[in-house]
C-alpha cells in the first residue's frame, strides 16, 4: 500500500529492524525500508540523523539537551536521543537552519 505524506508534517523516524516508524502530529506509520534508504529520500536540508535509529526534522526541534532533543508537537512532547558521533551534524544543520529563518524575515 502507498502512503502519501508531506515531509514537513514528519516529527521523526525510527529504526525498528527491517522497518521503520515515521512518526507525524497526527499518526505512526510502519514502513518496510532501511534508515538510508529513506534518508536518501528525503530533503538533506531539513532532515539530519540524530543517532543510528533516529532521523529528524530539524524544523520541528523545540529545545536541544546535553545527549537528547526535545521534538516539538502539539499534544505531547518526543524525546529522541543524540549520538556522539551525530550531534555535530545535529547542532550544526540546527544553527543552519535557524540562520536561514532569520535571513528570510
Amino acid at each position: 500500500t502507498k502512503v502519501e505524506l508531506n515531509v514537513f508534517d514528519i516529527l521523526f523516524i525510527k529504526a525498528l529492524g527491517d522497518y521503520i516508524i515515521i512518526q507525524t502530529s497526527l499518526k505512526k506509520i510502519i514502513v518496510l525500508s532501511t534508515m538510508t534508504e529513506i534518508m536518501n529520500r528525503l530533503p538533506s536540508d531539513i532532515f539530519v540523523r540524530s543517532h543510528k535509529s533516529y532521523i529528524i526534522n530539524i524544523q520541528r526541534i523545540k529545545k536541544i539537551e546535553a545527549t537528547k532533543l526535545v521534538m516539538n508537537e502539539m499534544a505531547n512532547n518526543h524525546t529522541i536521543p543524540v549520538g556522539r558521533s551525530h550531534k555535530k551534524e545535529v547542532k550544526l544543520k540546527f544553527r543552519q537552519h535557524f540562520q536561514t529563518l532569520k535571513n528570510f524575515c
